[in-house]
């Protein structure tokens, strides 16, 4: 398969601990369109949009509880196209910013802390060959993975993509 990438221009996470469910519309996730589909994430993008100075305490963290959700989210909605022009057309993972019921971040499923400055500063994480984030399925632990604010810091407005690949 081909790589995709989901972005959104402009959102404003919401803090959340571990253990805790995230607001809809304050967290950007994905996880695969069915319970045996695989997909790996390469790479992880934030810029910052604040207008002052703002710590942002990003975690890309798997979820205890998964999201209800089981299509793109509005705000989420055509933000996920395959990076190859000529590459297939169908939606290849589910894309979703809110959900009837909210995935919980984990309290030991943690995969990165990207914290940076809102106001101007940009994070980019690349995983080198073989390191990727791989994910399975729809459940517990091994299919969703949301970006999400942590307690702590000043959330202010980003935007940000995904690179995966599904297979």
């Amino acid at each position: 398969m081909a790589k995709w990438a989901f972005k959104i221009a402009t959102w404003t996470p919401v803090a959340a601990a571990d253990g805790a469910a995230l607001t809809n519309d304050g967290f950007q996730g994905m996880k695969a369109n069915s319970a045996t589909q695989r997909w790996e994430l390469s790479e992880v993008y934030m810029g910052g949009q604040g207008t002052s100075s703002a710590p942002m305490y990003m975690v890309l963290q798997r979820s205890a509880l998964v999201g209800s959700s089981t299509t793109a989210s509005t705000m989420a909605a055509g933000n996920q196209a395959p990076l190859d022009s000529q590459g297939t057309t169908t939606l290849s993972s589910i894309i979703f910013t809110s959900s009837v019921t909210a995935p919980t971040r984990a309290q030991n499923g943690g995969s990165l802390s990207l914290s940076y400055n809102g106001f101007g500063g940009s994070v980019r994480w690349v995983a080198p060959p073989g390191a990727e984030i791989k994910q399975m399925g729809q459940a517990v632990s091994t299919g969703e993975l949301p970006l999400s604010a942590f307690t702590g810091g000043t959330p202010s407005a980003m935007g940000s993509h995904f690179v995966y690949e599904p297979y």
